[in-house]
Formats: structure tokens, sequence, C-alpha cells
């Protein structure tokens, strides 16, 4: 272990694994071979490495961008601060405080910790973890990947590819003006879409679905997939897409659709009936029989559906 005084200091380490800590004032850290330590606590510290000379870790209690060869850095104390990799596989580590944490151009592992984090993997295909706290991550390649605590926090992903929530998380919100494929959870979703021609599917639970400009498709794929909130829809150029299957469908044609001011099915063939005064779409397995019908969305604005404003998935039969 090398230690420095509260002066400028030079510490060089040797060829195993140091532990270099210049203490106060601005020092500058030269590793040497091995997987070396070094702590950083001043805006003017210099930490050297050279490629290929072991896996190296910055413990900063300042914000702190990694220089070159040094693969991993972790932040320290609980101040809000943060951190910033290379182009290598960097890992990442806030600590209880609000961290930003960027990857660069590498495969990067970010754990945020406590705090509400924001976490930016960068380039490559990034592992992102918010920890507790509510936390954003950033995601842009189809090779990232969200982990997110049970009950860590109100969380959002910001993706500009297409992506499907992970577990415990619950927003997402679709970025850039390419059209993208956004897919929920289990949970309560927020699913917004860009301002291209957008896919959302809420998966289970009461979600609520934005899909912006562009020609949206708002996809259910079963009766499980009901209760959701439409926010934006726009007859003639959004669409409803029902999975046949999911609903126990062999084809769907205008005889399938009603719409009433009472939202109750008047023929035995209906399956979706729409109530025009208060934008319920509803599905009826036996149209005017003794089934209860099933809430599928609520669409805001009570907008005139019509049997056009539906697309099927599945193949008819």
């Amino acid at each position: 272990m090398f230690y420095g005084g509260r002066y400028a200091d030079v510490l060089i380490g040797g060829e195993g694994a140091d532990t270099l800590n210049g203490g106060g004032g601005a020092d500058s850290l030269v590793g040497g071979e091995g997987a070396d330590a070094f702590y950083v606590d001043n805006i003017g510290d210099v930490v050297t490495e050279n490629a290929d000379e072991g896996t190296d870790t910055i413990h900063s209690s300042i914000a702190w961008r990694l220089g070159a060869n040094v693969e991993n850095l972790t932040l320290t104390g609980s101040d809000r601060i943060n951190g910033v990799g290379n182009a290598l596989d960097n890992v990442l580590t806030g600590n209880d405080g609000a961290n930003y944490l960027k990857g660069g151009n590498g495969d990067d592992t970010l754990n945020g910790g406590g705090g509400n984090d924001r976490l930016n993997g960068g380039l490559g295909a990034d592992s992102l973890a918010g920890g507790t706290g509510d936390d954003a991550y950033y995601v842009d390649d189809l090779g990232d990947s969200v982990t997110e605590d049970a009950d860590g926090g109100s969380d959002t992903v910001y993706a500009s590819v297409d992506y499907a929530l992970s577990a415990n998380t619950e927003r997402l919100i679709g970025s850039g003006a390419t059209g993208l494929a956004l897919t929920g959870n289990d949970l309560a979703n927020r699913i917004i879409g860009t301002a291209g021609n957008d896919t959302l599917t809420g998966g289970a639970g009461k979600d609520a679905l934005t899909g912006g400009d562009g020609e949206d498709v708002f996809v259910f794929t079963g009766v499980a997939d009901a209760s959701d909130s439409i926010t934006d829809f726009k007859v003639g150029v959004d669409t409803i897409a029902i999975d046949l299957a999911g609903f126990g469908l062999t084809s769907f044609d205008d005889s399938l659709f009603e719409s009433n001011a009472t939202g109750k099915a008047t023929e035995a063939d209906t399956r979706f009936v729409y109530n025009e005064t208060l934008g319920r779409l509803f599905y009826d397995a036996d149209g005017t029989g003794s089934e209860k019908a099933v809430l599928v969305a609520t669409l805001r604005g009570a907008p005139e559906l019509t049997a056009d404003s539906f697309s099927i998935i599945g193949t008819e039969a």
C-alpha cells in the first residue's frame, strides 16, 4: 500500500496489485503491473496506467472520468457525484447519492447503488442495475439489459431501440423519430411512443399508453392484457391490434364490433363493444349471453371507433 500526505505527492506502484492513496493535494498515481486500486479525492489527481497491466479500479469521492487503460470506477461517500467510463468494458458503481453513470464504447456494467440514479451505458451491450431509488435508464442497444430491485423505487427506461420492460420497472419512454416496438411488463406501466410509427403493448397490469405522433398500433394479446388506457388514439391513423388466439377468435370482421351509448352488446355475434359515450372498449365472449364483458381499454376523449380501427394478429381460419 502506498499513502501520500496532504501535499501533492507522486506514488508509483510496482509489479503487484498495489493500493495507491495520495491523500490530500493534487497527486500523481502510477499503478504499474497488477490489478491496482487508486483512491482519488482531488480534481487535480492524475491516474496513469499502461495497457494490459491488470484490471484496475479507481475509488473516487469526487466526480470522475476514467482515463485510458483503467477498467473500473467506484464512487464513494454519499455526495451527488457523477462517473464516466472510457472505451474499455467498464464496471461503474455509484454511491448512496444520486449519481449519473455513463459508460463509453465498451460492454459496460453500471450499478447505481442507493439514490435516484441515471444510468447510461453508451455504446455497446451494457448491463444496467439501478438499485434503490427512482432510477432512470438510457437504452440504445438491443443488447442492453436493465435489472431493478423489487420495491426499488419508481423507475423509467428511455429507449431509442425496440425494448420490453424487465421486471420491477414502471415507465418506458421512446426517443427519436423512428418508430419503436415498446412493451410493458406485469406492472401498471406508463408507455410513451416516439414521433414515428410505434407499436405499444402494455402487457398485464393497468397500463397507460401514449402513441405520440405517427401511425401507432396498440396491441392487446388477450383478456389478461385488458384494462389499459389509451391517451391519444387518432381515428383513421392509429389502430388497435387484437390477437385472435388470445381472445379465442378464428377471424375478425365488422359483425364482431358494435358501438353504442351503453357499452352492452345487442347482437349475439358481437365480441367487441364500444361505449361511445365513455370511450370504453369491452370484450364480450358471448355477445348477448350472460357472461360478463371485460374492459379492454379506455380511450381518452372517446374517439369515434369503427371496425376499421382494428387490425388482427394471427392467421384467420
